[in-house]
């Protein structure tokens, strides 16, 4: 039986999936819970709103927002909170930040640490120990968002290209 909507199945299954590895992806959980929220309310209501502007978040809330999570690494980070730190609704948050960087909530924060953690490693630190003080919690999460190996001569710092 083919779904009615394959976008939304692809939303469920990714959804099943990380709630089946029982990780701590509290972001991820909560951005695919919204993805999937606004997509089935498209769906049954139709159409969107017009949006004023371009619907990116403006440069003064992307900093405090930066900011904060810089400051918050180590700790669990979920939409709500980053959304109240830019002054928006989880929903328009996600939208305005993804618009104004080409990436969601849970790629902004996990490229914040493993940028964290790759400077600790080419300081010196274990990796066991870089995942765990950044808060990736396993050498194995950390290596999914960060090269395999980290030297001196690797490329550019992955936040440093962020908008």
């Amino acid at each position: 039986m083919k779904p009615a909507d394959p976008a939304s199945a692809a939303i469920s299954e990714r959804l099943r999936h990380v709630l089946d590895a029982e990780t701590d992806a509290d972001l991820e959980v909560e951005e695919m819970v919204q993805r999937l929220h606004a997509r089935l309310f498209v769906r049954e209501f139709g159409g969107r709103a017009r949006e004023k502007g371009d619907g990116a978040l403006d440069d003064r809330r992307l900093a405090r927002v930066r900011d904060y999570v810089e400051a918050n690494l180590t700790n669990r980070l979920d939409l709500s909170e980053l959304a109240t730190v830019a002054a928006l609704s989880p929903f328009h948050f996600h939208r305005s930040l993804a618009n104004a960087t080409g990436f969601s909530p849970h790629v902004l924060v996990a490229t914040m640490r493993a940028s964290r953690a790759r400077a600790m490693i080419l300081a010196g630190a274990r990796p066991r120990d870089a995942a765990m003080s950044v808060g990736f919690g396993t050498v194995r999460r950390m290596r999914r968002w960060m090269p395999l190996r980290v030297t001196a001569a690797s490329q550019a710092d992955p936040v440093m290209d962020l908008p």
